[in-house]
């Protein structure tokens, strides 16, 4: 029987062991991720912020125009301008106050998404707008420029345009009954912290109450937890003293020398971080497993812990405790794994909700009404207008428009969406007069054109990694009396 106990103490230490090292490891993620003073003295960091910003792939002018679905002959593009006036500059002044007032609503520290200064956006779409106006009404007498500023100023109503940005707002005009992917992640993050955090603590504290009821006395009780301490310790200084040197910085963030990402940046700061609590819960439980060991060395010596039974009643008296005691102890070995399944269970509930609305389809960016959302939450209604000949300028609108089918398949006839395509008048790599198209989900885009002959490819510009960028353009020829119709197979890799 004595080697039975002793058998069961030592796998019951070795539980609580472990789960004092997944309390470690919790504790720390607690301090780190979840903590806003982590988060906000790295938001704080030009470094990250620039990365962020870097990482988010704002295009420059160019590409903007080359991404923009719109048709070419509106004059001035107004939703290309009204997107390069967030230009990087803002972007990267706004990063903190983004990134921390996301931290703080993902972590629910806060009920609401932050708002954003946009006055700087405002001022630039004015001065962009009107730049592309002087480009274009250069040569017009000054009673045309003044003719064509005003009607550009109707349609833009500045005065409406707000000076704040506000998330929340967004989010919610972007997403509509969908419901956002970082309510999903806040959800998320709140049943770990229920879930997981605090089942490992209760378990742990049940492992405890364990080991003390299964040594009965203080001396055995005393020798069994600081081992488990120990060792637990012993692991946490192990993988702190890992992260210190750098190795697991190394390992997993790939080292940040050069011009790190975002990514690498987050996961350096976060391992840095996280190993320094690491060294200091394991310089506790040192401490506190020391102190244990000692304390139980010197009741040992002061006091007899053998039990007289001499008394027939007292006997009887210490068996029906034994068996109340391990009683317990069964219910309370029961009860340890269904406190973990019940955590696996919900934990799996709450990611799979968060990966299905990261695969919904409905969720891609790409998919989503950016420009109709902003224009909505920014007051910049001009971003909903369908384009109208008449607010063209005059030599840009002259000539008959023929209705051009362009349908993008693989070489199975499955079809591509979002592929932009690059539509050259003349010439291959001719002048990009004609404009930029993107395929909706159907592989399909319509789109105008003037009699001629043009030459169509795909642009880079967020063209899918899985498949092959075609070598030459497909050329095309745009007649008035033909169904005008045309299809660009791809090939995957």
């Amino acid at each position: 029987m004595k080697h039975l106990k002793t058998l069961f103490l030592f796998v019951v230490t070795l539980v609580f062991t472990l789960s004092l090292v997944m309390l470690e490891l919790n504790v720390a993620v607690k301090f780190t991720l979840f903590s806003p003073s982590f988060f906000s003295k790295l938001a704080e960091d030009s470094k990250f912020t620039k990365a962020v910003v870097e990482a988010l792939k704002i295009p420059d002018r160019t590409t903007i125009y080359d991404a923009s679905p719109w048709d070419p002959d509106e004059f001035p593009p107004l939703r290309a301008i009204f997107l390069d006036s967030m230009d990087k500059t803002w972007l990267e002044g706004q990063a903190p106050v983004m990134l921390k007032g996301i931290h703080a609503y993902i972590i629910g520290k806060t009920e609401v998404l932050p708002t954003l200064d946009f006055k700087p956006v405002k001022e630039n779409l004015q001065n962009n707008a009107m730049k592309e106006l002087s480009r274009v009404t250069q040569k017009d007498s000054e009673d045309k420029k003044l003719k064509e500023k005003k009607r550009l100023e109707e349609r833009m109503k500045l005065g409406s345009v707000k000076e704040t940005l506000d998330l929340n707002m967004l989010s919610q005009e972007l997403y509509q009954k969908q419901g956002s992917p970082l309510s999903q992640l806040r959800t998320f993050l709140s049943k770990y912290n229920k879930y997981v955090f605090y089942s490992i603590l209760l378990v742990t504290m049940l492992l405890i109450v364990i080991i003390i009821l299964a040594a009965f006395n203080p001396k055995s009780a005393l020798r069994w937890l600081p081992t488990g301490m120990l060792v637990s310790a012993f692991l946490g200084l192990v993988i702190g003293l890992l992260g210190s040197g750098g190795f697991l910085i190394g390992l997993i963030a790939g080292g940040v020398q050069g011009d790190a990402g975002a990514l690498e940046l987050m996961g350096a700061a976060f391992l840095g971080e996280f190993t320094k609590v690491m060294l200091v819960q394991a310089s506790i439980l040192l401490v506190l497993g020391i102190m244990l060991f000692v304390l139980g060395f010197v009741v040992s010596k002061k006091v007899n812990f053998s039990v007289k039974n001499s008394e027939g009643g007292n006997e009887k008296k210490v068996e029906v405790i034994s068996r109340i005691r391990w009683a317990t102890i069964l219910v309370l070995v029961i009860a340890i794994p269904i406190v973990v399944l019940n955590s696996i269970s919900n934990m799996k509930t709450a990611s799979q909700e968060v990966v299905d609305k990261l695969a919904d389809p409905s969720n891609e960016l790409k998919r989503l009404n950016f420009t109709g959302a902003m224009a909505v939450t920014t007051g910049t209604e001009f971003l909903n207008e369908k384009f109208d000949p008449s607010n063209a300028v005059e030599d840009r609108t002259q000539g008959i428009l023929m209705s051009v089918l362009f349908e993008v398949t693989d070489k199975a006839g499955k079809p591509i969406s979002s592929v932009v395509l690059a539509v050259n008048k003349d010439k291959p790599d001719g002048p990009k007069d004609p404009g930029y198209y993107a395929t909706g989900r159907d592989g399909r885009v319509k789109f105008s054109l003037k009699e001629g002959k043009y030459f169509i490819k795909p642009s880079s510009y967020g063209f899918p990694q899985n498949l092959k960028m075609p070598q030459k353009a497909l050329e095309v020829d745009v007649k008035k009396d033909q169904e005008n119709e045309f299809k660009l197979m791809l090939e995957r890799k």
